[in-house]
């Protein structure tokens, strides 16, 4: 039986009062997931003892502030217990309950700063706690018939802001999920593109994590296969730079044509990739711009 908790849940935000803060699964415990996607070369865990991570970072506060099911604040620590840490903590993170799937998976969202401008989402697939035991793991973890692993089951993988980060991520079915990243003009006209089928140069479209031209939503199933439901633009100028490429201004041209704020079909974004091969990568052959 499939139970789906959207982002902002008042029920799940009270259940975790207070009183029951000091149990709550710490932020910090879901970060080793995170490791290989954020390209840090450390191998990501794919299971995680829950007793011995509590106790690890039984010593750092979480908190309840909103929209978060429960953060951790470097800033909440003391100059004396950051300098007798033994490992670089985040200076954010955070995580929420989307709700449960089937075979009692719990999907989750975690977002985390490591000190930088960059912000990096991710969302989890986790087997090993149901929902109601996420909030207070007292008795979860004592009881003799439950796992103290939490096993990630899948990984939907996210990035820094424009640059791949999920703004919107909720379950459709009890095996499907509805994921929504942000994108740069590069991803606009590269996007379900293989490389053999793309232009040889998209030279000097941004591709950066300051870049977002718009949104896509992808289906994901549990075996990891997605589809591409649709792209939204956002009416974001693709000419802000003082500076811009032909590539830049045509794609921006093609943009206007179709008007402001599109939703675009897989169809429609289809022409658009075609009409910008055809029209706007005739003669650019420089390395694709990255911030």
């Amino acid at each position: 039986m499939m139970r789906i908790t959207r982002l902002f849940s008042t029920t799940l935000l009270f259940l975790l009062s207070n009183s029951a803060l000091a149990d709550a699964l710490h932020p910090l415990c879901l970060d080793r997931f995170a490791e290989l996607e954020r390209g840090s070369g450390i191998r990501t865990m794919t299971s995680l003892d829950l007793r011995a991570c509590q106790k690890k970072y039984a010593h750092l506060p979480v908190d309840q502030k909103s929209p978060w099911l429960a953060s951790f604040n470097a800033t909440s620590i003391t100059t004396g217990t950051r300098e007798e840490e033994t490992e670089v903590l985040p200076a954010f993170a955070a995580y929420n309950l989307i709700g449960q799937m089937e075979n009692e998976q719990v999907l989750v969202k975690y977002v985390v700063n490591y000190g930088g401008s960059g912000t990096f989402t991710f969302g989890f697939l986790f087997k090993g706690l149901d929902l109601d035991s996420f909030p207070v793991l007292d008795e979860a973890l004592a009881g003799k018939k439950r796992s103290a692993n939490l096993e990630l089951v899948q990984s939907f993988s996210g990035g820094d802001r424009c640059s791949g980060g999920i703004t919107d991520l909720h379950i459709v079915a009890p095996d499907k999920v509805s994921v929504t990243r942000y994108m740069t003009p590069y991803e606009l006209v590269t996007l379900g593109v293989s490389e053999k089928q793309q232009a040889k140069s998209y030279g000097d479209l941004p591709d950066c994590a300051i870049c977002c031209v718009g949104e896509f939503t992808k289906i994901i199933n549990l075996n990891g296969h997605g589809k591409l439901m649709e792209v939204r633009l956002t009416g974001i100028s693709l000419e802000q730079e003082k500076e811009h490429s032909k590539q830049q201004t045509c794609l921006a041209d093609l943009v206007d044509a179709r008007g402001k704020n599109l939703i675009l079909n897989r169809k429609q974004l289809e022409d658009l990739q075609a009409a910008y091969t055809a029209e706007c990568t005739k003669s650019n052959k420089h390395p694709r711009a990255t911030d």
